[in-house]
């Protein structure tokens, strides 16, 4: 397995490592229902790091908000509105009744008819007028494929991106969250993760023409605490395959038979809920478990609960966590049974 030098070069901080394995302790905790050990492990991780993500907060007073804890939840949620989520996602969900009707929950409701936000909205707005040139003409297919007709502006657009990504990062350091806030109905969703993907993934677009290496931008804005691990990862991976998540990840394995379209996956076998996982070996996991374990990441058997928890479980925001579902198909039934052989059901 291939290392980037830069990973030699650099090591992950201790405390950003540290913010991770406590918010992965947190979230195991959550897992089995133990709120009172998940908000201990919040409180950890939130004092390794200046800044802790929005996801994990939300999490963690969520926690308080079973517990009954909500002027802890209050201080929790108001860091969260401060950086732009909108108070209406939390009023819209059954879990906060309790907490609106406490004077907290009250408080909280008059704090956001007069916000004081804590991030630059000017920048803010530069970056979702990127993202949105990313998008306007790769979601244009009203002619087919955009590629085949806008792919030269296309390219055009993602240089000038990555020029005015790099003076951004130049003027302000890198744009994560602490700087530039929230979308006001997403935790997680950040612009300039699409825009970085299209910078180095010929696969998602640059079919010509020099691919942007962001690997460290990726890591500089990981190492400082402004990019959280899975997303840095999810980035780098996309280059070097190192962490693993697709081995992790839950997969459908389909045959399709002679004569059907080999690019058409059958209705009725979409439907179907039967996930599986790799069967790995011991050696394979312990290979990637030592890479993902020295990046901050959690191991290959802690993804997989948090997976599967995913699956039936909207409660807590588990969004951030990488790997998740792959449908993948084979013409051949040889492979199709060798696979099959190395499967185990995800129930």
């Amino acid at each position: 397995m291939w290392v980037p030098e830069s990973f030699a070069e650099n090591q992950v901080p201790e405390n950003i490592k540290k913010y991770n394995y406590y918010v992965n302790l947190a979230e195991l905790s959550i897992i089995d229902s133990v709120y009172q050990k998940a908000v201990f492990y919040y409180d950890s991780a939130f004092m390794k790091k200046d800044y802790a993500f929005a996801v994990d907060k939300y999490n963690a007073a969520l926690c308080h908000v079973f517990l009954e804890n909500y002027e802890q939840a209050y201080s929790l949620l108001k860091e969260i509105l401060q950086k732009g989520y909108s108070i209406s996602n939390l009023k819209n969900k059954d879990l906060f009744d309790n907490f609106f009707l406490s004077k907290w929950g009250k408080g909280l409701i008059d704090y956001s008819k007069d916000i004081v936000f804590t991030f630059n909205e000017d920048l803010r707005n530069t970056l979702d007028s990127l993202f949105y040139m990313d998008q306007l003409f790769r979601k244009n297919r009203e002619f087919g494929d955009p590629y085949d007709f806008f792919e030269d502006t296309i390219n055009r657009i993602d240089d000038s991106n990555r020029v005015a990504l790099e003076a951004i990062i130049d003027k302000h350091g890198f744009p994560g969250e602490e700087v530039i806030g929230l979308s006001d109905s997403c935790l997680i969703q950040q612009p300039y993760s699409i825009i970085l993907r299209h910078l180095q993934q010929i696969s998602t677009g640059r079919r010509r023409g020099e691919v942007t290496n962001v690997s460290p931008m990726v890591i500089d804005a990981y190492h400082s605490g402004r990019m959280p691990a899975h997303e840095a990862s999810d980035l780098l991976e996309l280059a070097y395959r190192d962490f693993g998540s697709f081995s992790a990840s839950m997969i459908r394995f389909i045959y399709i038979p002679p004569g059907d379209n080999p690019f058409q996956i059958p209705e009725e076998e979409k439907a179907k809920k039967d996930w599986s996982f790799i069967n790995l070996k011991e050696e394979e996991a312990e290979t990637i478990n030592k890479v993902r374990l020295e990046f901050g990441l959690e191991t290959i058997e802690d993804l997989r609960k948090k997976l599967v928890f995913r699956l039936d479980n909207d409660t807590f925001d588990f969004r951030k966590i990488r790997g998740g579902k792959n449908i993948l198909t084979t013409l051949d039934k040889v492979q199709y049974d060798h696979v099959k052989k190395n499967l185990i059901p995800v129930r």
